[in-house]
């Protein structure tokens, strides 16, 4: 058993009868994605913070933990035959897609900033123009996340609709 499945196998214990029935299991690792799915926003703040402080080399480190985090999720996936490629494309569709990019954009736009006044790079005024920039893109593509989501859920009860009608 190689070191990744002894990790793996530590970590998730799938034989453990302590689990109690699936349904236990099953939240469990329900929670636990949410849980990095909100942790990532928080490293996204970190690094925001690391990087207005000027401590870039601490920003890009938990830049790196968070891409690390993901890397093993898809390797993980990628080891049992899952296409996580497709269920990622497929999984982040329409108004998913656009609140996503809309809420880690501004992150980011505030990270390379921040980085780059660090550097030297920018001046305070740039970095203003960057926060303003990030926070209306930021909401723009909320917005239109949003639009979507209900536009597509109109088609839904409209084909619901539809569908409960006899002919």
């Amino acid at each position: 058993m190689s070191v990744q499945n002894r990790i793996e196998e530590f970590a998730l214990a799938p034989n453990d009868p302590r689990w109690g029935d699936e349904r236990a299991r099953d939240e469990y690792y329900r929670g636990a994605a949410l849980g990095f799915w909100w942790m990532q926003y928080v490293v996204l703040l970190v690094m925001v913070v690391a990087a207005a402080q000027g401590a870039v080399g601490a920003s890009v480190i938990a830049l790196v933990g968070l891409c690390f985090a993901q890397l093993v999720s898809w390797s993980y996936c990628r080891r049992r035959g899952i296409p996580i490629a497709a269920v990622t494309r497929d999984f982040n569709k329409g108004g998913r897609r656009w609140i996503g990019f809309g809420t880690t954009m501004p992150f980011i736009v505030l990270w390379l900033a921040f980085t780059l006044r660090a550097r030297g790079s920018l001046d305070g005024g740039t970095v203003a123009g960057a926060v303003v920039g990030g926070i209306v893109g930021g909401l723009f593509a909320v917005g239109v996340g949003v639009w979507m989501r209900r536009s597509e859920q109109r088609r839904l009860d409209a084909s619901a609709a539809e569908d409960d009608r006899f002919d």
